[in-house]
C-alpha cells in the first residue's frame, strides 16, 4: 500500500502543476452587426437600387480595426464584425432603403469605396469614411468623400459598434439623397 501512495504523490503534484501552467481559458470572440434601423428610418428609395462594386480600402476586415497612438493600427479579433465592412454597409443600405413598390423601370447602380472603418482609441470615436457613386441611365453622380465620426463612452465594444451603426445610418441618408437627385434627372 505504501508503494502505491508514493507513486500517487508525484502524479498528483504533476497533475496540479499542469493546471497552473495551462494558462488562461479560451475567450469566445463576439460578433457585432450594424443593427436594425428604426422603423421610421425605413423608407423606400426614390429608385430601385442595384448594388455594384463596394470596395473596402480601409484595412478592416472582420476584426475591429483600432487606431492607436502614433497611427498604429491593430485588429481586435475578440470583438469582430459579423460580415466585412462593405457587406455590412450594403446590408444596412438595403434594409434602410428598400426598393419602391410598383414598376421596376429605371434603377440606380450604386458603387462605394470605403476608406476608413475603424475606431480611434484616443478619441473614443467610430470613424466611417466612404464615397458613393450612382448611375441611373446615362447620368452618373458621385458624392465627395464623406467622413462620419461618432463618439462613444467607455471601452465597451457594444458602445463602439453602436457608434459605427450611427455612422452607417448617416451614410444611408447620403445614399438616399444621391438617389433622389438622380431620380430628378
Amino acid at each position: 500500500m505504501k508503494p502505491m501512495r508514493l507513486l500517487m504523490l508525484p502524479m498528483l503534484v504533476l497533475g496540479l502543476g499542469g493546471c497552473v501552467l495551462m494558462g488562461p481559458s479560451y475567450t469566445e470572440p463576439v460578433d457585432f452587426d450594424l443593427g436594425v434601423p428604426a422603423a421610421e428610418a425605413v423608407k423606400p428609395a426614390a429608385l430601385p437600387i442595384r448594388f455594384g462594386v463596394f470596395r473596402n480600402l480601409s484595412g478592416s476586415n472582420r476584426g475591429f480595426l483600432v487606431r492607436e497612438s502614433g497611427d498604429r493600427l491593430s485588429s481586435d479579433e475578440y470583438n469582430r464584425w459579423l460580415l466585412s465592412p462593405e457587406l455590412l454597409l450594403q446590408r444596412r443600405i438595403r434594409t434602410e432603403l428598400p426598393d419602391p413598390a410598383g414598376e421596376m423601370g429605371k434603377s440606380v447602380r450604386l458603387n462605394a469605396t470605403i476608406y476608413r472603418f475603424e475606431f480611434d482609441r484616443a478619441r473614443h470615436t467610430a470613424v466611417l469614411s466612404v464615397e458613393f457613386s450612382g448611375k441611373a441611365g446615362d447620368v452618373t453622380e458621385r458624392t465627395s468623400q464623406l467622413t462620419y465620426e461618432t463618439p462613444y463612452e467607455g471601452d465597451a465594444p457594444e458602445a463602439a459598434a453602436k457608434a459605427m451603426a450611427v455612422n452607417a445610418e448617416k451614410a444611408a441618408q447620403a445614399v438616399r439623397e444621391l438617389i433622389a437627385s438622380l431620380s430628378k434627372k
